[in-house]
């Protein structure tokens, strides 16, 4: 079984935009559904666990994986202060 772990936890503050880059639609879909689609396609895939922004995980699962049809996304988590805390935190699931 192979689980994709995607970090999408970031602020953007090197945007310096209101709204974290992942969340800023291009072409009428957040970017980070980009990714997701990569991933939920690929057959070597199993499954998915998605880091995002701590608060964000009830948003993220209703208004990107279920609205998308991401059903390899087995779970949304939330990270943590650093990156690396974020890759811990997904490797616990």
């Amino acid at each position: 079984m192979n689980t994709a772990i995607i970090l999408a936890a970031g602020s953007g503050r090197r945007m310096e935009a209101d709204t974290p880059k992942q969340y800023i639609e291009l072409l009428g879909k957040p970017m980070m559904v980009y990714s997701l689609e990569v991933f939920q396609a690929c057959p070597q895939i199993d499954d998915i666990i998605l880091v995002v922004a701590e608060g964000d995980e009830e948003y993220v699962q209703k208004e990107i994986v279920d609205a998308y049809h991401l059903g390899k996304v087995r779970k949304v988590v939330a990270g943590g202060k650093e990156r690396c805390d974020s890759v811990w935190n997904a490797l616990q699931h």
